[in-house]
């Protein structure tokens, strides 16, 4: 129990601290969110297909049976979810947009809700105004003169959560009929490929030093790789309810290590509102 408790902690870690090392590519680099993304979907398909071939899983019968749910998933589910994450931390900071894309969950239960037609419980209809209580404070910083953030930026902090609730709904047909790492694989080449109509392998940066190396390398082994092999693994040892629990671990990490690395202040508002975000989902998790 404590194994699969460590591993879903780490792994929360290591995602949530992810976006912090793409706040530091921006600002210190000046590196395209595009080409981020780029880089990162397609090594981390490499790295999933390979250990899909390794597994000596049968690479493309995906592509014959199940391409027409395969290709929206890469592109609204996953793709989406990354440009929307990475523009949102580029134009406000990698806490913020963590935990607005945490609402997740919430966009889950109104899709769920809609397609089953019926009302939500109580339980969730109040998790869902704690949640976006928590959004306006974090967005506001509680007050209705200004917002904290740009239009811009809530917009693709929204549209990062929207997609990732598509992500968790869409692929449930896929995931049936396949592993994990061959779905993933696909999905990010296809993602990282749909990209080279607007961005390039070779357009990095002429700053690019060893720190932005050391924080790509991060990016996709750590926060990307790692992170699913780690978190997947605590998922069979503790059930989905806790791991989903601990993934709070996620915007918390995000937010101490955007503090202690960058140093960008943080107004009580802020804290009031993600705390509330928090206890909304694990109120749903539970």
């Amino acid at each position: 129990m404590y194994k699969g408790i460590f591993y879903c902690v780490i792994a929360s870690i290591f995602w949530g601290t992810g976006g912090v090392a793409g706040q530091y590519l921006f600002e210190e680099i000046n590196i395209d969110p595009l080409w981020l993304v780029f880089v990162r979907q397609g090594s981390a398909g490499i790295g999933f297909l390979a250990y899909s071939y390794y597994k000596k899983e049968d690479m493309l019968r995906i592509f014959h049976e199940d391409w027409q749910d395969l290709i929206p998933f890469s592109i609204v589910g996953l793709l989406l979810a990354q440009i929307g994450y990475y523009y949102g931390v580029m134009l406000s900071n990698a806490a913020t947009c963590t935990v607005i894309m945490y609402t997740e969950p919430i966009y889950v239960l109104m899709w769920l809700a809609y397609k089953n037609k019926c009302l939500p419980r109580t339980k969730d209809i109040i998790c869902m105004v704690i949640a976006f209580v928590g959004v306006f404070l974090v967005t506001t910083h509680g007050s209705l003169d200004e917002m904290a953030i740009t239009p811009l930026a809530f917009a693709m902090a929204m549209l990062s959560a929207v997609s990732y609730a598509f992500y968790s709904v869409q692929p449930i047909h896929l995931l049936s009929k396949y592993s994990n790492t061959l779905v993933l694989g696909w999905a990010n080449i296809l993602s990282a490929i749909s990209l080279l109509t607007v961005t390039s392998p070779f357009n990095y940066p002429a700053t690019w030093d060893m720190s932005a190396t050391i924080c790509m390398a991060y990016l996709i082994l750590c926060a990307t790789l790692l992170t699913f092999f780690l978190y997947t693994k605590g998922l069979v040892i503790i059930g989905s309810t806790k791991a989903s629990l601990l993934s709070c671990a996620e915007p918390l990490s995000s937010i101490i290590s955007m503090v202690v690395f960058l140093g960008p202040p943080v107004f009580a508002m802020d804290l009031v509102g993600m705390g509330l975000i928090i206890l909304a989902v694990c109120i749903i998790s539970y």
